[in-house]
């Protein structure tokens, strides 16, 4: 079975994921609008990985618990906003290039 990689993420960064080639975008303009998501998300059968900005990663023991389920695969990527835990351009190319391994300069 094939599965699906979905992004939540807000309107100014859904464009650049969009031409990346992830065709599964949806937005929410603050964490609770992407909590309802993941919760919509995560019953769907077809979706292997969750993909959510961390400037909208909800609080709270509700997302915790969804978080650690072994499927899908909730992961978390830095945003322009960031955590504030380093330069969040810097931890958004280490990210980048992780994952596709090619280094983009943004």
């Amino acid at each position: 079975m094939t599965y699906d990689i979905v992004l939540i993420t807000d309107s100014q960064r859904s464009v650049g994921f969009g031409l990346a080639g992830i065709s599964g975008i949806y937005k929410a303009d603050d964490s609770q609008e992407a909590m309802d998501l993941v919760e919509k998300l995560v019953g769907q059968q077809n979706i292997g990985i969750i993909m959510i900005s961390d400037h909208l990663v909800p609080s709270g023991d509700e997302f915790e618990r969804i978080s650690r389920r072994s499927f899908p695969t909730i992961v978390t990527i830095p945003s322009y906003r960031g955590s504030g835990k380093q330069d969040s351009r810097l931890q958004l190319r280490e990210f980048i290039q992780r994952s596709i391994g090619i280094s983009i300069e943004i």
